[in-house]
């Protein structure tokens, strides 16, 4: 929790840096549940590096695309199968595409949420 305030305290004051990384949330609901907010079996935790904040990558299609770094957890609170994972990935920057459509009230979700399957990633099981 320490790590989040300091993390979003840091983004609010410096607006070149809030450019650059995102932290976000990527949630699938199971509608067989009520309680989303103890649903970590469907949520994943990520950081993105969005790639249109540095100088080098603006004016070339690269600036639509963000690196992900991300960890997540499955199988709790089973005993037996229980996952911790971590991942890099690349991905579409949806919050880059809505700006450009001048939807920036919708932009500004994506900063936030991490839409499932817009990236592609590596993981690896931190239990094998």
């Amino acid at each position: 929790n320490l790590f989040g305030c300091v993390a979003g305290y840091l983004l609010y004051r410096n607006p070149n840096l809030s450019k650059k990384i995102d932290f976000r949330v990527e949630y699938i609901p199971r509608f067989d549940q009520t309680d989303f907010f103890s649903d970590y079996d469907n949520m994943k935790f990520l950081m993105a590096v969005k790639f249109d904040g540095f100088e080098l990558s603006r004016s070339t299609y690269a600036e639509y695309l963000e690196l992900h770094l991300g960890y997540y957890a499955r199988g709790y609170p089973d005993e037996i199968n229980k996952e911790r994972n971590i991942y890099i990935g690349i991905g579409i920057s949806l919050s880059k595409i809505f700006n450009n459509f001048f939807m920036k009230k919708t932009a500004r979700v994506f900063n936030y949420y991490q839409l499932p399957y817009t990236y592609i990633s590596m993981d690896k099981d931190l239990n094998k």
